[in-house]
């Protein structure tokens, strides 16, 4: 008996003991606009103009790909379908549009939009929501039937210029989580917005994600609902500036001044911090690796070794 109990002590993980490892992301590059994780490779651009990133090693090193941007470009907004990237492109020239351009070689070449979507520039955020692309255009959240090529309006119901931190689908529900205004559902497609009258109605809401038919946001505190956000439990207590959730295979990440993981569906939280730095922008995953920013970066083994 005291042989296996040993052995057990021995070959058992534990996550706390594991540390985070730092990636080659340039410092210098604090300031992000979007990333996306799609098939083998990690994208990330930059405020400034002269930086648009892609890691083929799980992030932990960087190439700059700006160079092959359209000229005087910039990405903003960034989302895959398939092998195809759909960026949205800004200007230096504040004076002229940016638009929406394709790639189907990895950044190395773009073809731009063919319809109003030549037009459409400044989205900061784009979603894939039930076979509809999604993004938000001078206050406005607009969307495309058509990989964007054309856009309509698609904010009947929210406050004109009222800025949308996420926007997800729930069964046949969508759900916006915005800055200032709680959170608003649509359940025709985007069509039509109601807000809905909880505590977040005045709140800013950072981000909201769902497991099941379970609904997370935060406003700093984590929060959960299960009758689609007509009412919210607290439920990660003495924790604050919760600004990231992120979902796993139904495992839950929670990231702002520390990081946690629940593997319950939120019942319980493991501190999972470890040596990372007081404060993480975004959490995130992909097959390998879970993502704490840019900077850092974990195997997912480390947590949950039946996931790989």
């Amino acid at each position: 008996m005291k042989v296996i109990i040993t052995l057990l002590l021995l070959f058992s993980y534990c996550p706390s003991q594991a540390q985070w490892e730092k990636t080659l992301f340039p410092e210098s590059s604090i300031g992000t606009s979007t990333h996306q994780i799609t098939g083998k490779y990690f994208y990330v651009s930059t405020d400034g103009f002269s930086f648009f990133y892609r890691s083929s090693d799980h992030g932990y090193s960087w190439e700059n790909l700006a160079s092959f941007l359209p000229k005087e470009k910039a990405v903003l907004g960034l989302i895959s379908s398939g092998d195809t990237l759909i960026a949205s492109l800004t200007d230096w020239n504040p004076d002229s549009t940016g638009g929406i351009y394709y790639s189907t070689d990895n950044a190395h070449s773009w073809v731009k939009a063919t319809g109003n979507g030549q037009s459409v520039g400044y989205l900061s955020k784009l979603y894939w929501i039930a076979s509809y692309l999604y993004g938000e255009y001078n206050g406005q959240l607009i969307r495309s039937i058509d990989n964007g090529n054309n856009w309509k309006a698609a904010t009947n119901g929210i406050i004109a210029g009222l800025y949308i931190t996420k926007l997800i689908l729930l069964d046949t529900s969508f759900f916006a989580s915005t800055y200032g205004e709680g959170i608003y559902i649509s359940s025709d497609t985007g069509r039509s917005w109601k807000q809905q009258s909880n505590i977040f109605s005045k709140e800013v809401v950072y981000d909201i994600v769902n497991i099941g038919k379970t609904l997370f946001a935060t406003n700093g505190s984590l929060y959960k609902s299960t009758n689609n956000g007509e009412s919210w439990s607290l439920i990660l207590s003495n924790v604050s500036n919760v600004n990231s959730i992120h979902v796993h295979n139904g495992y839950m990440f929670a990231c702002g001044d520390s990081v946690f993981l629940s593997t319950d569906t939120g019942k319980t939280w493991h501190n999972i911090t470890g040596n990372l730095p007081n404060s993480t922008i975004f959490i995130d995953s992909d097959s390998e690796y879970v993502y704490a920013g840019f900077w850092w970066r974990r195997p997912i083994r480390d947590f949950f070794s039946s996931i790989v």
